[in-house]
C-alpha cells in the first residue's frame, strides 16, 4: 500500500480490501479511501455467472485448508506455496455473501463508523 508522505496529497489504498476493518485501517494510515475489486465481483449486480459468485463467496473454508504445511514439501516450499495462494486469493476469506452493491456499501460504512466510534475514539482518550 502506497501512502503519500506529503501531507497535502491524498491517496487511495488498493488490494485486499473487502470490509469495514480494511477501510478503517487504510484511513488510519492516511488514505482517503479504498479500492475494492474482488469484493464487488460478488454482488448481485456484477455481470458474472452466479456459480462464480457462489464459489468465491464459499471459499473462506477452502482457503484455510490451503495454508497447511505439506508433508511432501519442505517447509520453504510450503511457505512459498502459501504466500502465492494468499496473494492470489487476497480477500476471498472475507467474502461470505452476495449482497447488492448498495447493501455492501451501506454495511461497510455502518461497520466502519462503529469501529471508529468504539475503538479509535477510546484510543485517543
Amino acid at each position: 500500500m502506497a501512502i503519500s508522505l506529503l501531507s497535502q496529497t491524498t491517496s487511495d489504498s488498493s488490494g485486499s480490501f473487502a470490509d469495514a476493518r480494511g477501510l478503517v485501517a487504510a484511513i488510519a494510515l492516511g488514505a482517503a479511501g479504498i479500492n475494492m475489486g474482488t469484493r464487488f465481483l460478488c454482488t448481485r449486480e456484477a455481470p458474472v455467472h452466479e456459480r462464480v459468485k457462489e464459489r468465491r463467496s464459499n471459499e473462506a473454508g477452502e482457503i484455510s485448508r490451503t495454508f497447511g504445511v505439506s508433508c511432501e514439501a519442505s517447509a520453504a516450499e510450503s511457505f512459498m506455496r502459501s504466500a502465492i495462494s494468499m496473494a492470489a486469493y487476497g480477500v476471498q476469506g472475507l467474502i461470505n455473501d452476495i449482497p447488492t452493491v448498495a447493501q455492501l456499501v451501506r454495511r461497510i460504512m455502518t461497520e466502519a463508523e462503529t469501529l471508529i466510534e468504539s475503538r479509535l475514539r477510546a484510543a485517543l482518550q
